[in-house]
């Protein structure tokens, strides 16, 4: 069952992006997608090489009023790009972008500025043709109406008019500052738009069927852990939806202007939130570790605060915050996770690795966010990259821990078991108790009672025994009952009849399915057995060791269930009194007759 719902779940799951590559074919007009490298149909060409930016402190500055390129770079000090890393960091002023597009060959109807980048808050897009200014042709960004953009795709693509000479930029955001441009071609723009829709839709294919899939899990388990590790993935989703573009693609694309400025902090609150909840339930930090409990407690709190300010805080103020914090939690959890994997606890291995693959992927992409590492594949999906392995490694890290709670479980059962079949053993004697007599004595009452069959009690007493304790001291008075309990328990010969320790040197036998002639005959070899026996007991007028027993039977079962026993027990005080080593039958038996062992020894 478990694997028809996953690939089900993965159906599902890919529906989106096989859906979205139907439709991005059908909008271009069928043509067949080329890989760049393959054919020389898609064409790539990074800007960098023939680029110059412009850093503009104020947010004044006004290039596009200049027409002359040569003064242009001169009068406002454009630098090379050649050389300088993609990645600005957090940078909050303008950059101005001046790209010449006579050193790219491709058709004048067939060429397209990439910036593949989807944070971008505002770029303004500015053409200078032959003989005429500035044009403001497109302004669009992460900030702005997603129907903005020229081409409908979660990063930018813009379409450049003909016979265009340059093109300049204006770019600013309140997050990093990544410029991935280039010149393309239509085909690019198409291969570039499917190929990427594929993989992000699997990858968010693979973290939906995770929650999913777990979520019916915490519901059939109610662990806490699952709830916990799904809070978690959930949250990774939305907030790589937002950071790949594809939520205000699929989404939010509406009101994406406030998501977007503030579903960064949210979504990091909310996620290293669960992750400390989650870290606590599977390491049991509370048990183990209590002052690391203690400090993920307040990070808790402290992500969840971070959430709420989110919602009203502009991103530029918490920016830096929500880079700096997921490297303290993560830091926070390997140590916590290295501290129980030397503590031998169960599934710290699993969870010590999984963190330690989601932290390297987390550092690496927030050094790229920060602008110290470029704008390298493997740093850009670094992030993503240690998604999948934290979350397949911590699903296993669960499996591991809910087994461990079974077991524990299974064992606290088995304890609990044992203490209590320990609770209703007589230790000295071996056999059931007084406890466990009252508890058979319901069960066998009331089937008893229900079935109409009868039921007998026999109630014994070792003759003198105080007498005998005295004489022959208190450890001899405990073997003796020992080997009373033996004795009695030898001569029972149906499995559902039951001898039990009713207390001091009392016993009790319980007779399942007896009428009166079955337990007078017991109780006639249960007095011979003992007497036979001839245990010797100087104090006893016989000088052997004797025993006396009362016998009540229950056929009816209109009187209080208690009535065979205080029945049993009146007979048991008659024998005794009528010289001992002898049963006597209770006053409400028809039949009255007594077997005297002294006459039968």
């Amino acid at each position: 069952m478990p694997r028809i719902l996953v690939a089900l779940l993965l159906m599902v799951a890919t529906l989106p992006s096989l859906a979205s590559h139907a439709v991005n074919k059908e909008s271009t007009g069928n043509k067949t997608p080329i890989l760049h490298g393959v054919s020389d149909e898609g064409h790539y060409y990074p800007a960098f090489d023939h680029a110059y930016y412009f850093v503009d402190g104020t947010g004044q500055a006004n290039p596009q009023l200049e027409q002359n390129v040569d003064e242009l770079i001169q009068g406002f000090g454009f630098k090379p790009l050649k050389g300088v890393s993609e990645n600005f960091g957090y940078e909050h002023r303008v950059h101005w972008i001046l790209i010449p597009l006579h050193s790219y060959d491709l058709q004048e109807s067939d060429k397209y500025l990439e910036f593949d980048y989807p944070l971008l808050d505002f770029i303004d897009l500015y053409v200078l043709q032959a003989g005429q200014p500035w044009k403001l042709t497109y302004q669009t960004g992460d900030m702005r109406p997603y129907d903005s953009r020229p081409i409908d795709h979660r990063v930018f693509f813009f379409p450049i008019p003909e016979k265009t000479d340059y093109l300049l930029l204006r770019l600013q955001t309140e997050g990093s500052l990544v410029m991935p441009i280039a010149i393309v071609n239509g085909a690019h723009v198409y291969t570039h738009q499917n190929n990427t829709t594929l993989g992000y839709g699997l990858f968010f294919g693979a973290l939906m069927i995770m929650c999913v899939y777990n979520l019916f899990v915490y519901f059939f388990t109610r662990e806490q852990g699952y709830f916990f590790y799904v809070s978690t993935l959930f949250f990774i989703l939305l907030y790589q939806l937002a950071m790949s573009g594809y939520g205000y693609e699929w989404i939010w694309r509406e009101n994406g202007q406030w998501v977007n400025e503030h579903i960064q902090p949210i979504t990091v609150g909310l996620t290293l939130a669960s992750v400390c909840l989650f870290t606590r339930e599977v390491l049991q930090l509370k048990h183990y570790f209590p002052l690391f409990d203690t400090a993920f407690l307040i990070a808790s709190r402290l992500s969840l605060a971070t959430a709420f300010m989110g919602f009203f805080t502009p991103l530029s103020l918490l920016i830096h915050f929500i880079s700096i914090l997921p490297m303290v939690i993560i830091s926070m959890v390997l140590v916590a996770g290295a501290y129980a994997y030397r503590s031998n606890v169960s599934g710290s291995g699993l969870f010590l690795l999984a963190w330690s693959a989601g932290l390297l992927g987390a550092f690496l992409f927030a050094l790229h966010q920060l602008g110290i590492l470029p704008s390298s594949p493997i740093y850009v999906h670094s992030l993503k990259v240690g998604v999948l392995l934290n979350t397949v490694l911590l699903s296993f890290t669960l499996v591991s821990h809910i087994n461990f709670l079974k077991a524990e479980k299974q064992r606290a059962e088995q304890v609990a078991h044992d203490n209590y079949r320990l609770a209703l053993i007589d230790s000295l004697t071996g056999i059931p108790n007084r406890r466990a007599f009252d508890h058979q004595f319901r069960l066998e009452y009331r089937r008893s009672q229900r079935e109409g069959s009868p039921l007998s009690v026999l109630m014994i007493d070792v003759d003198y025994f105080k007498a005998y304790n005295d004489t022959y001291g208190h450890r001899k008075g405990d073997e003796v009952l020992a080997k009373v309990a033996k004795t009695l328990s030898g001569d029972l010969a149906r499995p559902g009849d039951s001898l039990f320790r009713y207390g001091g040197e009392e016993f009790v036998v319980l007779l399942p399915d007896t009428d009166i002639k079955g337990a007078v005959y017991l109780a006639d070899r249960l007095v011979k057995g003992i007497s036979e026996d001839r245990i010797p007991h100087n104090a006893s007028p016989l000088e052997h060791l004797t025993i006396s027993i009362g016998v009540g039977t229950e056929t009816r079962f209109e009187a209080d269930s208690l009535a065979i026993i205080e029945e049993a027990d009146a007979a048991l005080y008659d024998a005794k009194s009528n010289g001992r080593n002898q049963y006597q039958m209770g006053k409400s038996s028809k039949n009255i007759h007594v077997l005297r062992g002294s006459q039968s020894s």
